[in-house]
């Protein structure tokens, strides 16, 4: 004779309720839904690419001329409903919408500490150390150039230097109100012309006219 395990008791929904393993898978399916969310709208920028830089969000493009998804960065915190960094065009209620992305952390040289120990400039961020190479260079090998860039240097994707820089990697450059920028990536040295270049590097298509420039070189002797 078959012994008998268990027995099967028929599964009944109460009126009104739902069964809590219901109610557990639920939660769980919505904060996985937010996870993929939060991590999705994380890496769009770099699947869909940034589309243009503006300095105010007043500046923006009028999103109903824009694809959904386009991408902008804005680079100043003043008048900009989620602070700067990047915003995108969504499908709001059949509108397309500006919609804050993701934060930048967008700084000016003199927003960004400076380490004297070293060197003992009298300074406590990079534009004040700048500044006073500026000032006290002398027989500094290190040359201090500012470009505002027009719409000819935005076309050309490149503008003449003062001087020739020594080596490719030797050099600093910053743009005002932008992130910090990096030499091969953003921008590169053209040695044989004098130039600051950036055609197919980070600069390209995200530097426009009005754009201020500073570079720090180390000068060819």
């Amino acid at each position: 004779m078959a012994q008998t395990w268990f027995t099967l008791i028929p599964f009944e929904m109460i009126e009104g309720r739902r069964p809590a393993i219901f109610e557990a898978f639920d939660s769980l399916q919505l904060r996985i839904k937010n996870a993929f969310d939060d991590t999705s709208d994380a890496v769009t920028a770099a699947i869909f690419g940034i589309d243009g830089a503006v300095d105010t969000y007043a500046e923006l493009p009028d999103p109903a001329t824009l694809e959904v998804k386009t991408i902008y960065i804005v680079r100043q915190k003043a008048g900009a409903p989620s602070g700067n960094g990047l915003y995108w065009v969504r499908l709001a209620l059949g509108v397309h919408v500006w919609e804050f992305l993701d934060a930048l952390n967008m700084q000016d040289a003199d927003e960004v500490p400076y380490d004297n120990s070293v060197s003992a400039i009298p300074a406590m961020d990079v534009q004040g150390a700048i500044d006073w190479l500026k000032d006290n260079g002398g027989g500094s090998p290190y040359i201090i150039y500012t470009k505002t860039l027009d719409a000819a240097d935005i076309l050309n994707k490149w503008f003449v230097l003062p001087s020739t820089p020594a080596t490719l990697t030797d050099n600093l450059v910053i743009v005002k109100g932008a992130p910090g920028v990096t030499t091969g990536i953003d921008y590169s040295m053209d040695l044989v012309n004098d130039r600051l270049i950036w055609t197919g590097l980070g600069f390209d298509g995200i530097v426009e006219a009005g754009d201020v420039v500073t570079v720090m070189y180390m000068e060819e002797n």
